[in-house]
């Protein structure tokens, strides 16, 4: 039961949670763990943080927008990202 709710479980949980593919008994557990937790916390929120920002960087239009990918670079990341 201990490792139900070791940081390295809660990890890979917040990850499968962001993404959408965490069950429900599981989410339960990531909530209590990162509610007593402030190392998870922020490793919960970095994710998002990193999310968001890739999201912005792909989504700039032309050719060196404000990020400065191209729009060849903006198109590698977008296939490395969807073969994972």
């Amino acid at each position: 039961m201990l490792g139900l709710f070791s940081c390295r479980e809660q990890a890979k949980n917040a990850s499968l949670a962001h993404d959408g593919r965490l069950s429900g008994r599981s989410r339960m557990i990531l909530r209590m763990h990162l509610a007593m937790c402030r190392a998870c916390r922020r490793f919960a929120r970095q994710i998002r943080d990193l999310d968001s920002f890739m999201a912005r960087c792909l989504s700039s239009e032309g050719e060196g927008g404000e990020n400065g990918l191209s729009v060849e670079a903006k198109e590698r990341i977008r296939q490395d990202l969807e073969r994972e």
